[in-house]
């Protein structure tokens, strides 16, 4: 299975999954409730963007192969989110891309980065 989210090509298959330990209460989808890490691809300073790979069936080499251009981390910042872009929600390969203000995204800007989320199959939030 391949896909394209947001310039970043994530490839899928079935395997044993990145493990996930701890907790961030700084994620978007780690909360303060105790949610686990989950790997992430920062890109804010080169495209306003970090993706974080929530699903459980993304390997640890496909993460770090699929973060071209980034920093692999442990989630992603919630200052600056304009809003996010949620790719096949609900599977092992559910992926949540966030647009952050700067120069890449503005409040005048950010319904293009919608729309295509949209057309694409995305959720937007």
């Amino acid at each position: 299975m391949r896909w394209t989210l947001a310039m970043l090509t994530l490839t899928g298959c079935e395997g044993d999954g990145f493990t996930l330990i701890g907790t961030n209460p700084t994620t978007p989808n780690s909360p303060d409730s105790g949610a686990p890490v989950v790997p992430s691809c920062d890109r804010i300073s080169s495209q306003g963007l970090c993706t974080e790979l929530v699903g459980n069936g993304y390997t640890e080499q496909e993460v770090q192969g699929s973060c071209i251009g980034g920093v692999v981390g442990d989630g992603c910042p919630t200052g600056d989110v304009l809003g996010s872009c949620g790719l096949q929600v609900g599977s092992a390969f559910e992926a949540w891309t966030y647009h952050y203000a700067g120069d890449y995204y503005t409040a005048d800007n950010i319904d293009a980065a919608e729309s295509t989320c949209v057309l694409t199959g995305g959720v937007w939030r």
